[in-house]
Parts: structure tokens; sequence; C-alpha cells
């Protein structure tokens, strides 16, 4: 799990892109438990 942590935080900031800390938390979320995150 930290290396899938770790290696999206890389790929997030070598990769000119406009996904914002939400967008990538949920990127985490779905490789993890494989579901959509929960809502606020």
């Amino acid at each position: 799990m930290t290396g899938a942590l770790m290696r999206l935080l890389v790929w997030w900031v070598e990769t000119p892109n406009d996904y914002t800390p939400q967008d990538m938390a949920s990127m985490l979320f779905q490789a993890v438990y494989r579901e959509a995150p929960p809502t606020p």
C-alpha cells in the first residue's frame, strides 16, 4: 500500500495534469478498495 501511495504521489508531482488532491485520494481509494469512495 505504501508503494502504491508513493508511486501515485511521484506520478502526480512529475506529470503535468489538472488533478486535485481530492481526485488523487479518490484514485487511491478506488485502487485499494475496488469501489467508489464515499461521498461527504
